[in-house]
């Protein structure tokens, strides 16, 4: 019972924290103890015969707490959309520069994830390739009525996030132009766009945690100053 409760507290905070561009999903799960069991239950996630077996859902993917912690990261996506929704709709300016000012201070807490001095010219180039892609990407305008294939993109791009602590997916999705699409998608309930995006989370989900697992236990320096660059220039155009 107590580790129910755990991880349905833990659901609750992980689905506000992914709403919002600040600490990430997979965060969470490290402050609340659950992220090693986590991502060794997605890892599980396959195409298979076996997956149609008792013991598979129950001791593979442990379903008595995962019912708990997605249940819960659902009601808190549900419940909070609609107040972000609000804040888009009514305080744009404002609500985006404070979104501004987090993912400012985002990108320099994953910087110092690190001790400065640790590697600092490889970390330098790896900032200012972040940088210029966070750049490029806000010279890039995409009308997602007409291209809505960049939902599933998405998607799939926010859930590899999930996986990786310190770095929120929604964050992601605001440097890539994608976050008011997706929290308006939410909090109006628009089926097509959820279901493009849903079908992106999935493929990302049966695809990549094994190799984010392994690509970020080995490189995890080169991709959290990547990342603190491209959240730091998307922050500054943000306001």
């Amino acid at each position: 019972m107590k580790n129910r409760l755990r991880y349905s507290l833990a659901g609750f905070c992980m689905g506000i924290a992914e709403l919002i561009p600040g600490i990430s999903g997979a965060t969470i799960a490290l402050l609340f103890g659950i992220y090693k069991n986590l991502i060794s239950i997605l890892s599980n996630i396959k195409l298979s015969k076996k997956i149609f077996s008792k013991e598979y859902f129950v001791n593979d993917l442990q379903i008595s707490l995962m019912v708990f912690l997605i249940f819960s990261m659902i009601a808190a996506i549900l419940l909070f959309s609609n107040l972000i929704h609000y804040l888009i709709e009514s305080h744009s300016s404002e609500f985006f520069k404070i979104l501004s000012v987090i993912m400012v201070l985002v990108s320099l807490r994953i910087f110092l994830f690190h001790p400065v001095s640790e590697r600092f010219l490889q970390r330098l180039l790896f900032v200012i390739a972040g940088g210029l892609i966070g750049y490029l990407l806000s010279l890039f305008f995409v009308n997602f009525e007409e291209f809505i294939f960049f939902l599933f993109i998405g998607g799939f791009i926010a859930f590899t996030f999930f996986i990786i602590p310190g770095i929120s997916g929604s964050a992601i999705l605001l440097s890539i132009g994608l976050y008011e699409t997706v929290i308006t998608s939410i909090a109006t309930f628009e089926v097509l766009n959820l279901l493009v995006f849903g079908l992106g989370c999935a493929a990302s989900l049966i695809l990549m945690p094994k190799l984010i697992k392994k690509i970020y236990e080995q490189n995890s320096l080169a991709m959290d100053t990547f990342f603190a660059g491209l959240i730091f220039i998307s922050g500054i155009f943000l306001w």
